[in-house]
């Protein structure tokens, strides 16, 4: 190139950079005046591509955006409406854009495609688009979590950063796996995912949320399904029928399901305290059922006003015998145990939202929790009068709260929303076996504010003050907790986000905890709880940065401690030469670690989630009574999904969970990786979905192994459980199809430890 064309290219890209300007976007987009939320909006110039999502206000602004045109076109999308687009010249007012869009008029249209342009993130959460595309017809929404980044199913527990265990929430009402499994993906609007919640989703410890917001539409309906399942081994069968109708102010969904639940686990440990040998083996059979009745209804009450009603209720029944042996240093005994265990547990809530306007909302909630557990056994050895045992407990709760939230504020210029909340509960324990009761009263207040300091750096602050009183005939606790929790976003780009995250959380103890009378369960299994236990206060410091490239991949690291001063811990005392399972607050618990989560598409046809974590664990017991005095070691987690779709007609996915060794004071436990398979596919006109699984490919026989070693106590324990099953179930699909939407969040109390 010569020094002419040279220097004739320098002068035009100057030229072309020096005509470059910053354009400053801000408007609405209505419906017949009324704002539209979750409108994808599109800017586009000759040289530049931004996308931008409207806010529950119909909110939307975009600062910053460089162009060196003299005009820009704006593309605004959203499900159900037409597509909108505009040409708009730079000299006119770019602050006060005002868009009016229209409905389709066809049923139903797809989603926008998730990718890394429209996963917004904030401070305290990172929010998903969702496409019903990238899913077989009738799908359900937990295949959707499974191929989020960071966020994975472990058994029935959803995870995020592969080790907090998530709440779920749908449309902000507490919610469980099972309603997700309930729920079609074409009704999901977008998933968002909060690595550190605030305390408005509750005081206690909650180590992250997962909630689910569906699409809104107004026609009416009915529509439901019925599924049964079956599996070759162990008696597996369900039956889950469900139902939602809406009218024009009403909204109504419920369903029930049923299901067997037998097993077959073998259990062999070996005891040496002091030199004292205990061995034992054992054979435990069970056959049981479990059955789950969910239901949920608003009402629109006007414009500005609606109530939520929810209820639902759990129960199970177990029949166990328990076949063994126990060796000491001189005799050998045989027993069996012959034990019937019953739960059942429901709930009620209703949640009253009244809008003063778009920025402004007010919430009252109310909750009643019932929790009544029974457990009766006949313990019979070979030379000893026959044990019989009643274990009853029952846990009582009522809880009240109100709500304030406000948005679009503006400090100094910079856009706040906040939340302000006080929470009552009451709680009364009961164990019948020593007329063991507990009233606990707690009381807290939090204030939520959530600041956008500017484009790349934004701020989430939650503050809680907690005020619990425990008391009956004995004892007599009142603490008070200050519980604060941050999260600072630092953007350095669209695609590179750094993030900092603290959260003090408490956990209490639960009756089981505090009952100290001890309770026989078998000769090797003695449960003891104790009065003096405090709450534990857990401190958790993080730092992650996450990517994500062109094509959707996405990667992130994170590094975190956890430190926990006064640990609620079960351990073992010896009691009148017996070792019993107590509790006590240890001298200290920290876990401190790394995670790396990775998701991407391979071949175009193939989608990956991977999530990798290594932590060490160290418990300290400062317990005088406490046999175990220290535990400590490294773990390894991982959590794999593989899935891909043929034709658009089948769906395949493998799951993959590891979590070994995992650590206690009291144990190191060895688990052997588990795999699922599963396969589906649409017939009859896309009506009927027809299920294959395989759980547990490799564990035909699985084995988890527990050990622990101290100078004067040392204990094996190995369990052999045939969980292994394959599966086929039928999911018929009846009536119209719908979308629906429940808001509003339910009370959420999941502090105490019930089992």
């Amino acid at each position: 190139m010569t020094s002419k064309k040279l220097l004739y290219l320098i002068i035009v890209l100057f030229s072309i950079y020096s005509y470059s300007q910053e354009v400053h976007l801000k408007g609405i987009v209505n419906d017949n005046q009324i704002p539209v939320a979750d409108v994808l909006i599109q800017i586009i110039s000759a040289n530049n591509k931004t996308i931008a999502i409207t806010n529950e206000n119909g909110l939307f602004e975009i600062k910053n955006f460089k162009t060196a045109s003299d005009s820009i076109t704006i593309l605004l999308s959203k499900t159900g409406y037409i597509e909108f687009k505009k040409e708009i010249a730079l000299q006119d007012d770019l602050t006060n854009l005002r868009f009016d869009i229209e409905k389709e008029r066809v049923v139903e249209l797809n989603e926008v495609t998730v990718n890394a342009s429209n996963t917004i993130v904030k401070s305290n959460k990172t929010t998903y688009r969702i496409d019903s595309k990238d899913f077989i017809k009738n799908a359900k929404s937990d295949k959707v979590l499974q191929t989020l980044p960071n966020v994975s199913i472990s058994n029935s527990d959803v995870l995020v950063d592969n080790r907090k265990k998530a709440t779920i929430f749908i449309d902000g009402i507490e919610s469980s796996l099972d309603e997700l499994k309930r729920l079609d993906v074409k009704e999901i609007n977008k998933v968002e995912v909060i690595s550190n919640p605030a305390a408005s989703f509750g005081t206690d410890h909650i180590s992250a949320v997962v909630q689910v917001i569906t699409k809104v539409k107004n026609e009416k309906f009915i529509k439901g399904e019925i599924e049964s399942y079956a599996g070759v081994r162990l008696g597996k069968f369900g039956i889950i029928p469900a139902i939602s109708i809406k009218t024009k102010n009403v909204i109504f969904k419920a369903f029930y399901s049923y299901s067997t639940n037998n097993q077959n686990i073998k259990s062999d440990l070996t005891r040496n305290e002091n030199n004292n040998l205990f061995v034992q083996t054992n054979q435990r059979d069970v056959k049981g059922w479990q059955d789950f009745f969910n239901s949920k209804m608003k009402i629109n009450l006007n414009k500005k006003s609606s109530i939520n009603l929810s209820g639902n209720l759990f129960g199970y029944k177990f029949d166990g015998r328990n076949t063994g042996s126990y060796q000491d240093n001189t005799n050998l005994f045989t027993y069996k145990i012959d034990d019937v265990e019953k739960l059942k547990k429901w709930s009620v809530s209703s949640i009253y939202n009244y809008n003063f306007n778009s920025k402004s909302k007010l919430l009252l909630k109310f909750k009643y929790f019932d929790y009544k557990n029974k457990n009766e056994s006949i313990y019979t050895a070979d030379t000893q009068t026959p044990i019989v045992n009643t274990i009853f407990s029952d846990t009582k709760e009522t809880s009240e709260e109100i709500v304030f939230e406000k948005k679009d504020v503006k400090i100094l210029q910079m856009p706040m929303e906040y939340t302000v909340g006080y929470k009552n509960i009451y709680r009364k324990f009961y164990f019948q076996a020593n007329n063991f009761d507990l009233n606990q009263y707690v009381n807290s207040l939090y204030i939520n504010t959530d600041l956008e300091i500017n484009d790349k750096f934004s701020v989430f602050l939650s503050f809680a003050t907690d005020f619990t009183k425990n008391k009956n005939a004995v004892i007599n606790q009142d603490y008070t907790s200050i519980l604060p929790t941050f999260s600072a976003l630092y953007k350095f780009d669209n695609k590179i986000n750094l993030v900092l995250d603290y959260s003090r959380k408490i956990t209490r103890p639960s009756a089981n905890y505090l009952n100290p009378q001890a309770i026989f369960f078998n000769p090797t299994f003695s449960l003891q709880g104790n009065s003096d236990l405090l709450p534990e206060v857990r401190n958790i410091y993080e730092i992650g940065i996450n990517k994500r490239f062109e094509k959707g991949s996405y990667v992130s690291f994170k590094v975190f401690n956890e430190y926990t001063p006064n640990a609620i811990m079960e351990t073992f005392i010896n009691d009148n030469n017996s070792v019993i399972n107590s509790y006590a607050n240890i001298g200290k618990a920290t876990i401190s670690g790394a995670n790396i989560s990775f998701n991407t598409t391979v071949f175009k046809v193939l989608d990956v989630n991977l999530n990798n974590g290594l932590s060490y664990s160290k418990y300290i017991s400062n317990s005088e009574t406490s046999l175990i005095k220290e535990n400590s070691g490294f773990s390894f987690n991982s959590n794999l999904y593989l899935s891909t779709m043929v034709k658009k007609k089948v769906s395949l996915s493998l799951s993959g969970n590891f979590n070994s060794p995992n650590y206690s004071l009291i144990s190191k436990t060895y688990t052997n990786p588990l795999f699922t398979f599963e396969s589906e596919s649409t017939f009859l006109k896309d009506r009927l979905n027809v299920r294959l699984s395989y759980f547990d490919i490799f564990g035909l026989i699985t084995r988890t192994r527990d050990e622990i070693s101290s100078p004067q106590f040392n204990q094996i324990s190995i369990r052999e459980n045939r969980i292994t099953n394959f599966t086929i179930s039928l999911i018929y699909n009846f009536g119209k199809t719908f979308n629906d939407r429940f808001s509003n969040p339910v009370i959420n109390n999941d502090d105490i430890i019930i089992k």
